[in-house]
């Protein structure tokens, strides 16, 4: 994982944003972010490309239970026993 730190915001008012992105696109970190700069431009601050994924994004409570198990396995497999937060546990009482 590499990441940098962008000023996505005009002079005199920064808007400060941490990127990150998987070590295969290192390389391209800098075409990343002025996708990312330019996309902030435009959505007022915050880059349309993150607001349209954001909107889009739907995990069903299947794909989250998968998903939790998956790592539930993998954690296990690393020899480490997943256990809820005092506050996750406070919620599923709730």
């Amino acid at each position: 994982m590499r990441a940098c730190y962008v000023n996505f915001g005009e002079p005199g008012r920064p808007i400060i944003a941490r990127i990150e992105a998987p070590q295969w696109c290192a390389g391209a970190i800098g075409a990343l972010c002025a996708v990312l700069h330019r996309h902030a431009r435009l959505g007022g601050g915050y880059p349309l490309i993150l607001k349209a994924a954001h909107e889009e994004a739907v995990v069903s409570q299947e794909d989250q239970h998968e998903i939790e198990q998956a790592i539930e396995q993998a954690l296990l497999a690393s020899g480490i026993l997943a256990q809820a937060s005092f506050k996750q546990e406070a919620k599923d009482r709730a």
